[in-house]
């Protein structure tokens, strides 16, 4: 069994190494489900791979973003990167970012993100089929679901404590874990019109939308409604 824990600066991974991980994942300043957390620029992220190295500890680095046409050449420029300080482990969400790193970066290990709301034995089985050393299964996924995930002999990793994207499914860019993560950054008490209507604006609301204000929750099913919400 292999303890992991996230670090979103430098204090983070020394204090997560010390106090007894055996990895240790981040995010790079581009390509990360996680833009708002300190991440880890290039020279960081050499240190960082470093650091861990010495110690005999593992970095797994998120690139865990759709990507879109137009981004690929910075995508490429990240995973030289990736490549040249040699991390341990790359976690993706798109298909195409994965192809691109067995082709072109075959010594990369690939573990499939949180963010592809792998939830049984057969997603698993796929992954494991195409390439994956690893899945992040969705977050709400059983103890039960977890072992016949592991059944199928890939490596599963399971969020054991901390910040969840809740109700449902590993895609924290949902309208609800991005509302929630907002919330739970700024404070109730803080949760101001103008920062309410930030979270708003980068939350995806395809789904049910769901709003926390000073404590109060209001749901609105109607997708069109966010608009009228913040106010265009």
């Amino acid at each position: 069994m292999e303890l992991l824990s996230p670090a979103g600066n430098r204090e983070a991974l020394v204090a997560a190494i010390a106090c007894g991980a055996d990895a240790v994942y981040l995010g790079y300043t581009a390509f990360g489900a996680r833009s708002y957390a300190g991440n880890f620029d290039a020279d960081g992220l050499r240190d960082a791979v470093a650091y861990a190295h010495e110690r005999g500890k593992k970095i797994y680095v998120t690139v865990n973003t759709l990507v879109k046409q137009c981004e690929l050449d910075d995508l490429r420029d990240v995973l030289d990167l990736l490549s040249d300080v040699r991390v341990d482990a790359v976690l993706v969400q798109d298909m195409g970012v994965a192809r691109i790193i067995q082709q072109s970066y075959p010594h990369l290990v690939l573990h499939a993100s949180t963010q592809m709301t792998i939830n049984n034995a057969q997603g698993a089985r796929l992954m494991k089929d195409m390439g994956f050393a690893r899945v992040v299964p969705a977050r709400e996924c059983t103890l039960d679901e977890l072992r016949k995930m592991a059944d199928v002999g890939v490596e599963v990793e399971a969020f054991a404590h901390g910040a969840l994207c809740v109700p449902a499914t590993g895609a924290g860019d949902t309208f609800c874990g991005c509302s929630i993560n907002g919330v739970l950054k700024y404070g109730l008490d803080n949760l101001d019109e103008e920062k309410l209507k930030e979270i708003l604006t980068y939350a995806n609301a395809g789904a049910a939308l769901i709003t926390m204000k000073k404590g109060a929750i209001r749901s609105m099913p109607e997708p069109q409604n966010i608009k009228e919400l913040i106010g265009e």
